[in-house]
């Protein structure tokens, strides 16, 4: 049973970068990974821009069963409880249990 998660990137102009991952999308698993493997802003902007993924492996690579390279772009509201919101509207499109998004410095996990 595949555990989904939306991994995001949020840049300075509330500009929120989106990508599905279909497995293993739990803390103890994709999150640790994402903090492991993916801990800079360039590394997490690269992997929001990934577009798809099925998993990420234990050693940080990427698998995808699909050619989708393109990540959705969401423009969020000035206001954080409206921008939560559409984060969370968004995990649930997607079916996903977490999303994963990294603002600046660190990544922030939403259940």
């Amino acid at each position: 049973m595949a555990t989904r998660a939306l991994i995001g990137y949020l840049d300075d102009s509330r500009l929120l970068t989106t990508t599905y991952n279909h497995y293993d999308g739990y803390p103890e698993y994709l999150g640790k990974k994402l903090k492991e493997f993916y801990n800079t802003d360039d590394l997490a902007k690269e992997i929001a821009n990934t577009g798809y993924i099925s998993s990420v492996e234990e050693d940080g690579s990427i698998t995808s069963k699909f050619d989708k390279t393109s990540a959705d772009k969401i423009q969020l509201d000035d206001d954080v409880i409206e921008a939560g919101l559409k984060v969370a509207q968004e995990i649930k499109i997607i079916s996903g249990e977490y999303g994963y998004i990294w603002i600046g410095y660190d990544w922030f996990t939403i259940k």
